[in-house]
């Protein structure tokens, strides 16, 4: 359990959960991201029904340091927006905003309208499998009974496993399908069941020599290098 919750505190932010490329790229990196906003306010006073402005919006003031904000315009860019993916970016940048702020409810509602605005959006995924993982590690202050727990753990690897399988080079899927397969096998073993728990600590055994072979600079990442301590006191 100790490892599991400890696990559950990595940062929200490193993940990169941003799917639409960031309009700032393009600008001088010392340049102000207030510009930004300003910039895409203005194209959003001018875009009518179009609901992918304020989706960018969205990202400029979330890079501000304007959640709210950030907030408001992609609830805007939802109801306006009926394109899937775009859609489903709306709300996957929502919960990346709302896991960042610890509301792991809301983040959990955000990525589920995600997947269900676009089922082969692999980021939409990825964050659902995400969120449920700190869930049932017991990230969001509520401990679960064993059962309730491993029900949301087996919902998670169900979503990480589409995430892989539709973006098999995202080195943060194969991590976060790890991490919840050391999550599993540590509960299966606390409730006895040492064979389930050997096949779960496999799974993420797996996936992270399949996050390190994709990009050999991530076996240097504290979280992988703690899981593969882990992993190795478990035999």
């Amino acid at each position: 359990p100790t490892c599991r919750r400890r696990a559950a505190r990595a940062a929200w932010g490193a993940a990169g959960l941003l799917a639409v490329a960031w309009f700032g790229a393009t600008l001088q990196r010392g340049q102000v991201w207030l510009s930004d906003v300003n910039i895409w306010t203005d194209v959003t006073a001018k875009a009518g029904t179009a609901g992918m402005p304020w989706i960018d919006l969205g990202k400029a003031k979330h890079a501000a340091g304007d959640a709210d904000g950030a907030l408001e315009a992609l609830e805007t860019a939802r109801r306006l927006e009926r394109r899937p993916q775009l859609l489903a970016t709306a709300w996957a940048n929502t919960g990346m905003i709302q896991g960042e702020r610890g509301n792991l409810a809301a983040a959990e509602r955000a990525f589920a309208g995600a997947v269900e605005a676009d089922p082969a959006y692999s980021r939409g995924l990825y964050g659902l499998g995400r969120v449920l993982t700190q869930r049932a590690f017991g990230a969001d202050g509520q401990f679960r009974d064993p059962s309730e727990e491993l029900a949301m753990l087996d919902r998670a690897l169900e979503n990480l496993r589409q995430a892989v399988t539709l973006e098999p080079n995202y080195v943060n899927g194969w991590v976060a399908l790890a991490q919840a397969g050391l999550g599993k096998g540590d509960l299966l073993f606390g409730t006895g069941n040492r064979a389930a728990a050997e096949l779960a600590w496999s799974l993420a055994r797996e996936a992270l020599d399949r996050a390190v072979s994709i990009d050999p600079r991530a076996a240097g990442r504290p979280e992988i290098r703690a899981m593969q301590a882990d992993l190795e006191r478990r035999g």
